[in-house]
């Protein structure tokens, strides 16, 4: 809390276009993470913290969370084979999960999902709609193989060693 305090302190000295956007994931069902939540620009709820919290859906949980956020943050609510759902203002966007015929491999479907979210806001800040709709896309490739292999094929990434 003290680094996310010290970058809020430098931001506060930033022009607006360059100041250090900061991501938080209240992940872990332990209630003091909500002290996190108003230092964040965007907060990725998790679907067993906002269980933990009292909520049965994504939709609730963007609803109820939003307002103990700083004006203009971004809130995202994952919920697995759910989809997701995320909130900006008054702005409010859902996306299914993406079908795939087998789940193989959930190891990293979260850290995939906030990754793949977090990138699409930076390609295109704003459309929280396509953001969401990505991280909900490469999430899914991600169960549907083992390892990273279809977000590999995906996108034509070369593995890093050769596996034989």
């Amino acid at each position: 809390m003290n680094m996310m305090r010290h970058i809020e302190h430098l931001n506060q000295q930033r022009p607006e276009g360059q100041r250090i956007c900061v991501s938080v994931e209240l992940e872990k069902t332990r209630s003091e993470l909500l002290t996190l939540i108003d230092l964040a620009d965007v907060v990725f709820v998790s679907k067993d913290f906002a269980k933990m919290q009292g909520h049965d859906d994504m939709c609730s949980t963007v609803h109820s969370f939003y307002d103990k956020l700083r004006p203009g943050a971004v809130l995202v609510c994952p919920w697995g084979e759910r989809g997701a759902a995320a909130r900006q203002g008054e702005k409010i966007v859902s996306s299914p999960a993406l079908s795939v015929d087998r789940v193989v491999d959930t190891l990293g479907a979260g850290d995939t999902f906030v990754a793949s979210f977090i990138a699409s806001m930076l390609e295109s800040p704003g459309d929280l709609e396509t953001s969401l709709t990505f991280a909900c896309r490469i999430a899914g490739l991600k169960c549907g193989a083992p390892g990273f292999s279809a977000v590999q094929r995906e996108f034509h990434i070369e593995p890093p060693f050769d596996s034989q």
